[in-house]
């Protein structure tokens, strides 16, 4: 293999609804009764149920089933990404990772090294638990706790929840790696990626004057220069 791509590590969960109703028809004969029997569809692990991979508009995905009950953790998300590199042919790509994204980018570096080139953090933080990411835990924990939203975000919310985060794996990736944040993000504030950059031997950092959280959006010309640049370099010896 041993291709080279830019790979964007972007995580959606999506919940699809599947819904059957009977059909009614005028025979001039008045409707019966039907008796409808509801099943329990059996339980679905994790461990036992491999990624799915899915061709949509030109884009690979991959997927699995929610499962029965076991925990989905940052380290299922990481695995699942070099899973996907595999699936699309690749021995290894780039990784941008946004906010909780970057998180699964640094377990992916942590974790399988061989299959990382380089590294964008984006709006990150290697710990939910930080005195600076006191707003971020809260609105984490009340997903959480919410029945309100969808199983994804659930999930979403208890994998974060769980992970013990990245502060003792940072000084071991000796990748490229380039941070970047706005200093107006209040979820992921400017101090973590400061401590992180000094944590990761030779890590860029790149901070976004004014901008908030996640804000490429805001800047999106800015952001992929930024990009662009910095997966172009060449930093070899």
């Amino acid at each position: 293999m041993n291709r080279t791509a830019l790979f964007t590590l972007t995580i959606a969960l999506t919940i699809c609804l599947l819904a059957s109703a009977g059909c009614t028809g005028t025979s001039g004969t008045s409707a019966q009764p039907q008796v409808v029997t509801t099943q329990t569809p059996p339980a679905v692990s994790f461990n036992a149920t491999p990624v799915q991979y899915a061709q949509v508009n030109g884009v690979m995905l991959g997927y699995r089933e929610f499962g029965s009950g076991e925990p989905v953790l940052i380290s299922l998300y990481s695995d699942d990404a070099a899973g996907l590199m595999t699936a699309l042919g690749y021995d290894s790509m780039h990784v941008y990772g946004v906010s909780m994204g970057s998180s699964v980018s640094q377990q992916l570096a942590i974790d399988h090294p061989e299959r990382v080139q380089k590294v964008v953090l984006d709006s990150s933080a290697y710990s939910v638990r930080l005195p600076e990411t006191k707003k971020l835990l809260g609105e984490i924990e009340g997903a959480a706790a919410s029945p309100a939203v969808t199983e994804g975000v659930h999930r979403e919310a208890q994998a974060n929840l769980a992970w013990n985060g990245s502060w003792d794996g940072l000084s071991g990736i000796h990748k490229d790696v380039m941070l970047v944040v706005g200093t107006n993000d209040d979820l992921t504030p400017d101090p973590v990626s400061v401590r992180m950059a000094g944590q990761i031997n030779g890590s860029w950092l790149v901070r976004f004057k004014g901008l908030p959280h996640a804000a490429s959006h805001y800047k999106p010309v800015e952001y992929g220069e930024n990009a662009l640049y910095f997966l172009g370099m060449d930093e070899s010896p």
